[in-house]
């Protein structure tokens, strides 16, 4: 089972280079004593999200309204950008993630 992590394990690896300057902002933050602070936060790692949204039985749509969204943003075509993303929240909201995960 695919785990959400403390942030500051996150590697840019296992979750992203974004996800790994906020866990290393959230490290020196601690490590500081106090003289400056970072939220706290979790990082969920590559290929959770691709599980749950198979576990629903939304792959299909995920992926169809990815490529709608990359060739519309290749393409500088902004509406059919923002119909993609609608649909790519559209197929995402509601999916459960399990206690496990958490």
């Amino acid at each position: 089972v695919l785990a959400a992590a403390p942030l500051t394990s996150a590697t840019p690896a296992t979750a992203g280079s974004k996800a790994y300057i906020c866990g290393d902002l959230a490290a020196k933050a601690i490590a500081s004593g106090g003289l400056f602070k970072a939220p706290a936060g979790c990082v969920l790692p590559f290929g959770v999200m691709e599980a749950l949204v198979a576990k629903a039985g939304k792959s299909d749509i995920v992926a169809s309204s990815i490529a709608a969204a990359e060739g519309a943003a290749a393409a500088s075509d902004y509406a059919n950008l923002d119909a993609a993303c609608e649909s790519i929240r559209a197929a995402l909201k509601g999916i459960e993630i399990p206690p496990e995960v958490c």
